[in-house]
C-alpha cells in the first residue's frame, strides 16, 4: 500500500466541498487524476478572458501538476476542444495534460438520446441532458466508442454505424433528428486530431508514477450516497464512485489513504425528500444565512441535519480511512444541533441502510442533540483553538463512525484547512 496515493470522494450526495480540497491540497501532489465526469461548469475570468472548464480540472493552471483524465471520464470532444482553445488563447501550458485512450466518447446523438429519455421516461429534474447517461448505457450495451477509436476513420465509421442502428430507429419513431453516420464520423475524426497530442495510455502512466513514488491525488465530483449502486432513489445517472480500479487502471490494493469528505450537515439537491430534511425555516436560515427570498430561490428543502447512519454506509462501501469535515461554521449560530445516528422502523432500530426510498419513508430518524458552540471559527488555524463544544461534536462523530477526522474546513469559502493530528 502506498502512502503517496490519496483517493478522495464525497460521503453524501455531492456538494460536499471536494473541489475546495483539491484546490488546497493539489500543491502537495505530482499528479491530479479525475476518474469521473464533473457535472458542474466552472467559470473563470483570466486576463480579461472568460474561461469555462467542465472536463479539464481547474488545477490545469498549476504548472507543476500533471493533470490526468482517466478511463472513467466520458469525453465530449466538442466541449474539450473548446476548453483547449480557450486555455491556449491565454498561453496556459498544456504539456502536463494527459487523456486516457480508453475514455468513452460523448456524441451529439447521446445528448439527443438523453433528451428523448427525459421527454418520455425519466422526467428527472437533475438530468443534465449532456449525454453522460446515454454514454454510460452504451458501455453496458457494449457499443461504446472510445478515444482510441477516433484516430482511424474506417474503424470510427463502422462503430458509429453500429451504435446508430438502434438510436436512429427510435429517433425516427418519435419524429426526432436522424443522424448520418458518415457525417458524424467525419466531424469526430477531425476533433480527434485536435486532442490526439494529449492522448496516452494512462493506466501505464499512473502505475509507473505510483511505482516510482510520485504523489498521486484521485478526485471525483460525485458523492457516494448519490452513486449508481448506493442511491435508494435508484435514479443516479453517473458511474460508480468506488470502481476506482476500472476507472483509473490503479489496483485498489495500492491505496492506503481514502479521504471521505462530508459537510457538517446534509445538503441534498434535486430530491423532494430525504431522511433528515429540516422543515423549520428559521433553522435553515441560521445554517445558510440566506434571506427569505434566497431560501425560496435556492430550494432550501435540500438542507438537513448530519446523517451519520447514511455516512457510515458510505464509509463501509468506500473503505474510507480518514474524514474531512466541511462547513462547520455554518452551524455556529445554532443553540442546539442534531445528528442522526440511526433509523427506526416499527419502533425497532434498523441494523442496515434501507435499499429503497419506499422503505426509507417508513422509517424515522433517531437523533442525538448537541449544544451549539456559538463561536465563529472561520479565522482559526489550529485544532486546539476550537471551542470545546465543537471538539466534543467532532469526537462523537469519530467514535460513531470509527474513522478519524483528519481535516476541518470551517466553510467552503475558507482558505484555511485545520489539520487534526490523531
Amino acid at each position: 500500500m502506498n502512502e503517496n496515493l490519496l483517493i478522495m470522494f464525497g460521503c453524501q450526495y455531492g456538494n460536499e466541498g471536494k473541489q475546495k480540497f483539491v484546490d488546497l491540497l493539489a500543491n502537495q501532489f505530482d499528479y491530479l487524476v479525475r476518474y469521473q465526469n464533473e457535472t458542474k461548469e466552472y467559470q473563470l475570468l483570466l486576463n480579461n478572458t472568460k474561461i469555462s472548464l467542465k472536463i479539464i480540472p481547474k488545477a490545469i493552471f498549476n504548472n507543476t501538476l500533471k493533470i490526468v483524465l482517466a478511463n472513467g471520464v466520458n469525453i465530449d470532444p466538442i466541449v474539450l476542444t473548446q476548453e483547449l482553445k480557450s486555455l491556449q488563447s491565454i498561453n496556459v501550458n498544456l504539456n502536463n495534460l494527459y487523456i486516457s485512450d480508453s475514455c468513452h466518447i460523448i456524441f451529439n446523438f447521446h445528448k439527443n438520446f438523453d433528451e428523448l429519455n427525459f421527454e418520455y421516461k425519466t422526467k428527472r429534474v437533475d438530468c443534465k441532458l449532456d449525454g453522460i447517461q446515454s454514454c454510460e448505457s452504451d458501455k453496458v450495451n457494449q457499443i461504446g466508442i472510445r478515444v482510441c477509436d477516433l484516430f482511424d476513420f474506417n474503424t470510427l465509421l463502422a462503430k458509429i454505424q453500429q451504435n446508430l442502428l438502434f438510436k436512429n430507429t427510435l429517433f425516427g419513431h418519435y419524429h426526432k433528428k436522424i443522424f448520418n453516420p458518415y457525417s458524424v464520423a467525419k466531424q469526430y475524426f477531425e476533433l480527434g486530431q485536435i486532442i490526439k497530442p494529449y492522448v496516452i495510455n494512462t493506466n501505464f502512466l499512473l502505475n509507473y508514477a505510483i511505482n516510482t513514488n510520485s504523489k498521486v491525488l484521485l478526485e471525483t465530483n460525485n458523492g457516494l450516497m448519490d452513486d449508481l449502486e448506493s442511491d435508494p432513489n435508484n435514479c443516479a445517472f453517473k458511474s460508480s464512485v468506488t470502481t476506482i480500479a476500472k476507472n483509473t487502471g490503479i489496483p485498489i490494493t495500492k491505496a492506503k489513504r481514502i479521504l471521505g469528505i462530508t459537510k457538517a450537515y446534509t445538503h441534498c439537491e434535486n430530491k423532494d425528500w430525504f431522511m433528515t430534511m429540516i422543515e423549520n425555516q428559521n433553522i435553515i436560515h441560521q445554517i445558510t444565512n440566506f434571506s427569505q427570498t434566497q431560501l425560496a430561490l435556492n430550494n432550501c428543502k435540500s438542507i438537513g441535519w448530519l446523517d451519520l447512519f447514511a455516512i457510515k454506509q458510505a464509509i463501509n462501501i468506500g473503505g474510507v480511512s480518514e474524514l474531512a469535515l466541511v462547513d462547520l461554521n455554518h452551524l455556529s449560530r445554532l443553540e442546539k444541533i442534531k445528528v442522526c445516528v440511526g433509523y427506526k422502523k416499527n419502533q425497532r432500530l434498523l441494523e442496515y441502510y434501507p435499499t429503497t426510498v419506499e422503505e426509507l419513508k417508513t422509517c424515522e430518524p433517531v437523533y442525538v442533540e448537541f449544544e451549539g458552540w456559538n463561536v465563529d471559527i472561520s479565522n482559526m488555524s489550529y485544532y486546539q483553538d476550537l471551542p470545546l463544544k465543537l471538539i466534543k461534536y467532532i469526537h462523537y462523530i469519530e467514535q460513531f463512525l470509527k474513522v478519524r477526522v483528519r481535516f476541518i474546513l470551517s466553510s467552503n469559502k475558507s482558505m484555511r484547512i485545520i489539520i487534526k493530528d490523531n
